[in-house]
């Protein structure tokens, strides 16, 4: 945080990344919770792990963030 004059994650980072992740984590348990059916299981929990998967993506850090390695 020193040396590159400010904390991780910046704002925009937050609004991009984080915000968009837990709430698309949050949808997919909201699914998994409250819609799958035996009937519709196939459906919902393919659509599960599409959302869950994507928040994954978005919620993970950025390669090049103050925390990655030089080299």
């Amino acid at each position: 945080c020193v040396s590159a004059r400010g904390c991780f994650p910046r704002g925009k980072y937050w609004l991009c990344h984080l915000v968009p992740g837990l709430l698309l984590a949050g949808l997919a348990m909201g699914l998994f919770a409250a819609v799958q059916t035996e009937s519709n299981y196939g459906y919902v929990h393919s659509a599960w792990h599409v959302l869950i998967a994507l928040s994954v993506l978005l919620l993970l850090p950025e390669e090049k963030g103050p925390c990655a390695q030089e080299g």
